[in-house]
């Protein structure tokens, strides 16, 4: 958590003390819970080595100056006249607040490596774990995954983020899940669908953001169950034994979490079929502009990207087991399958863009790399997985150590990088279809 302050931190204050009233809503709730999660364990060190209360009193200044941020951000919202300051300068107190909490960040493992590192307690030793190690708060609740679960989210966060920071630099607020309008799920629960007489713009691309967010949603959600309830699926899997590491699919392929999964994929199928539909409207209305190739691409790789997806929860109804290995090949290989035709709609929107951004061309570059490589390792790994042994043998080699072809760290790579350059895929086009009255009934672009 404490990296994830500091990476926020940085990029914040690269961009310098602008738009800082909207980065505090993710930095100093991350700082409030940075500093109450170390309440628990404030007794190590440095307390027992400097025999003051250093870790309460880090805690105390950190929730300073988040109460100094909040203060900060209430003063420049009233100064602003009841507006959100999304484009003014930060005010001096939620500037100076921002300052202290990323002294107080770096300055706890700073001063705790010069005590370990001086001669000034002869108690302080590198090699020799301190005697409460283990016996702390966090260990008694023997769920190790919920730390680890807690760490994919806020890097996740930071991966956000830096995505906010870049639309916010490209003039295009409205990319961002953390602009003042939210989430794009929350943008669409709370306006479906067109007023009577009135103009409804809808940007297809919002729905394709809502898919990804109810994805992520999915994931989350199921990876809390599954280790509140079911941890023990993290260490005995076939994924693990196939590929050497945990993908995404280990958190909802058992019960209970494949229960919560599976309306969550639902969710994400009907939104992704609302995007297909607005997106070919558009492309339709554009056709005059659009060569052959473009609008066929476009057209063709929406309606598979709306029906696959519709297919998608297919995934949770065939999972990967030990007692079936014709299951888990057919549940990888509907995986692979979903990344080629990921890859072909986000083409289409490429291929259709007039002009497209720097930034836009290396994403594509690196989703492309990663579309085509990761399908190739995984098949390896796949067909590697003990070919002498009989389907009904394969639950006797549960426990042992995995040895695939690929290392595992080559295919975890893939598998992650692909995961977030999909989510950066809502970067990709931006036009806007506009419905007129309800009258009227028809479209523009």
């Amino acid at each position: 958590m404490g990296i994830c302050l500091e990476v926020l931190f940085i990029f914040a204050l690269g961009m310098g003390n602008r738009g800082l009233y909207e980065h505090s809503k993710i930095m100093l709730p991350m700082a409030a819970l940075f500093a109450i999660h170390i309440m628990p364990v404030a007794q190590g060190i440095p307390d027992s080595l400097a025999g003051v209360a250093i870790n309460e009193i880090l805690v105390a200044l950190l929730l300073v100056g988040v109460g100094m941020g909040a203060l900060g951000m209430y003063q420049d919202f009233k100064a602003n006249d009841g507006e959100p300051p999304t484009r003014q300068r930060a005010g001096k107190l939620l500037f100076s607040s921002w300052i202290l909490i990323g002294v107080l960040v770096n300055l706890a493992p700073v001063g705790e490596w010069l005590m370990l590192l001086s001669a000034w307690n002869s108690k302080a030793s590198p090699d020799v774990p301190h005697p409460n190690s283990g016996h702390d708060f966090y260990s008694k609740l023997s769920c190790p995954w919920l730390g680890r679960i807690a760490a994919a989210f806020a890097l996740f966060n930071v991966f956000m983020y830096a995505f906010d920071v870049y639309a916010e630099a490209q003039g295009a607020r409205w990319r961002s899940p953390f602009s003042r309008h939210g989430p794009a799920l929350w943008q669409l629960a709370r306006m479906p669908y067109p007023d009577v007489e009135s103009k409804f713009y809808q940007m297809p691309e919002r729905w394709l953001e809502a898919t990804g967010e109810c994805f992520v949603l999915c994931i989350g959600v199921s990876w809390l169950v599954t280790a509140m309830f079911n941890p023990g699926i993290f260490r005995d899997n076939i994924l693990r034994s196939i590929v050497g590491y945990n993908n995404l699919c280990v958190g909802f392929d058992s019960p209970p979490a494949r229960y919560v999964a599976m309306p969550l994929m639902v969710l994400q199928a009907v939104m992704a079929a609302r995007y297909s539909y607005l997106d070919t409207i558009r492309l339709k209305a554009t056709r005059a502009y659009l060569s052959n190739f473009q609008f066929q691409l476009g057209y063709w790789a929406n309606t598979i990207f709306a029906v696959w997806m519709a297919c998608f929860p297919m995934l949770l109804v065939i999972t990967a087991e030990f007692d079936s290995w014709t299951s888990t090949k057919i549940h990888l290989f509907l995986f692979m399958a979903t990344l080629f035709i990921m890859w072909a709609m986000i083409a289409g929107n490429v291929v259709e863009a007039p002009e497209l951004e720097l930034g836009t061309k290396v994403w594509f570059g690196l989703f492309t790399m990663h579309t085509f490589l990761l399908p190739v390792v995984g098949v390896i790994d796949v067909l590697s997985f003990h070919p002498d042994l009989k389907p009904e043998e394969i639950p006797s080699i549960r426990h042992e150590f995995p040895h695939p072809p690929i290392p595992w760290p080559v295919v975890a790579y893939l598998d992650y990088g692909w995961t977030l350059a999909a989510v950066r895929s809502r970067c990709v086009g931006a036009r806007i279809v506009r419905w007129e009255s309800a009258g009227e009934g028809d479209c523009s672009v």
